[in-house]
């Protein structure tokens, strides 16, 4: 429940570092001027406004704005949920800020770039990668990106700073985060490429796998099966997936299983 003043602003509001919440609330229209000079929301577009006891609510969305210079803002075409959504929603996230807009798997087209952002342009249609990362600290050099020491780096999009479940999303060190999409390639494919098709890429590239080796897959979700198909083009001499799920067992039965070049090994 909230307390509500007329006349003035909700009493629960996050500061502007944060995005804690996505909606301001105000009464009979009132406008704190700074706040939209600085942006953080329109005045001119509130998201719907409700009579309560003669007063005038008015909710207002937070806008999206650039924070710095390497920023791009995205608006979001296509979003999906990862397990790790659903993590955050459940608590075992500890380092995810309450109330944050969750999502890191989304495409969308570049609408504004930050001064020093060079690889992409408004009008980019483009794939937001899951971990943002600056490029310069000890773990970005050396290829461990989810690492990266930056507060904006590591999985900070939809953990530490609002994702893209949401209709535009402030991607940090663009020319690192962001690829553009070829013409020939749907939204929908796109998709897969900033996180569940990536991580599949890199646990099979991590593992050097020979084509004299068995390979084990434990699990056949979304990103086993991007694993798997990643592995496939190893060619390693056997490969086993272990799946609790018949269903997910028999898809990948039916769809993989006679496609891997060597033996397809077993169904665990």
């Amino acid at each position: 429940m909230f307390l509500l003043f007329p006349g003035e602003w909700h009493k629960y509001m996050p500061d502007e570092s944060t995005g804690w919440n996505e909606y301001w609330i105000g009464f009979n229209g009132k406008i704190m001027e700074d706040w939209v000079k600085a942006g953080f929301f329109s005045k001119e577009n509130p998201v719907f406004n409700v009579g309560l006891n003669e007063e005038l609510i008015s909710l207002y969305k937070r806008a999206v704005i650039i924070a710095d210079s390497q920023d791009a803002i995205v608006r979001v075409t296509l979003s999906s949920i990862c397990s790790s959504d659903l993590h955050i929603k459940h608590g075992s996230v500890p380092r995810a800020v309450p109330g944050i807009t969750v999502g890191h798997e989304m495409v969308g087209v570049v609408e504004q770039v930050g001064a020093e952002v060079t690889s992409v342009r408004p009008g980019d249609r483009v794939a937001v990668n899951v971990e943002t990362f600056c490029g310069e600290c000890f773990f970005c050099r050396n290829g461990y990106v989810n690492n990266c020491t930056d507060p904006n780096g590591g999985w900070a999009l939809g953990c530490r700073i609002d994702g893209g479940q949401t209709e535009y999303v402030r991607v940090p060190y663009a020319d690192q985060g962001l690829n553009r999409i070829p013409d020939g390639v749907s939204d929908k494919q796109a998709l897969f490429v900033g996180d569940v098709l990536a991580t599949g890429f890199w646990a099979a590239r991590i593992s050097e796998i020979k084509e004299d080796d068995t390979v084990l897959i434990i699990g056949a979700g979304p990103t086993g099966l991007c694993t798997l198909q990643c592995v496939m083009l190893k060619n390693p001499k056997k490969i086993f997936v272990c799946e609790a799920s018949s269903e997910r067992r028999a898809f990948v039965q039916h769809y993989l299983s006679f496609s891997a070049g060597g033996d397809s090994g077993g169904m665990p």
